[in-house]
């Protein structure tokens, strides 16, 4: 099985096993998440109701290709399923937010680099971010 089966595989099962009809969902960006909008693209397609947040352009055009529903993140409550990347893949110096937290998700929607809305594109991060 290929890399890109595995996050097929992956994309696929975490809708499958979190996203339910008539919710709104956070949706991600990256190799992964692109399998996870096509999969609920599928299943809008089915007659499920599902409406997205999308967190990047990328992300929104992906779910307009697909005619899934976008609402904005403060349009109503939102129910986000993240993908979760192993503790010991974090890279030095970084930070990790917990978001099984009050407001966690919050702070992952804000944090987000390629985020529609978020300190990064405000430009409150400035100086403090380099490249690469």
């Amino acid at each position: 099985m290929s890399v890109e089966d595995r996050k097929r595989e992956a994309g696929y099962a975490a809708v499958d096993r979190y996203v339910v009809d008539g919710t709104c969902i956070g949706l991600g960006t990256g190799t992964t998440a692109r399998w996870a909008i096509e999969r609920v693209g599928e299943r809008v397609a089915a007659g499920e109701r599902i409406a997205a947040v999308a967190t990047s352009a990328v992300t929104e055009a992906l779910c307009r290709k697909r005619n899934i529903p976008l609402a904005g993140l403060m349009d109503r409550e939102i129910a986000v399923a993240i993908k979760q990347k192993a503790i010991n893949n974090v890279v030095d110096r970084s930070y990790v937010v917990r978001t099984a937290q009050p407001l966690g998700i919050l702070v992952f929607h804000m944090l987000e680099p390629e985020g529609l809305d978020g300190v990064v594109t405000w430009g409150f991060l400035g100086s403090l971010l380099a490249e690469g």
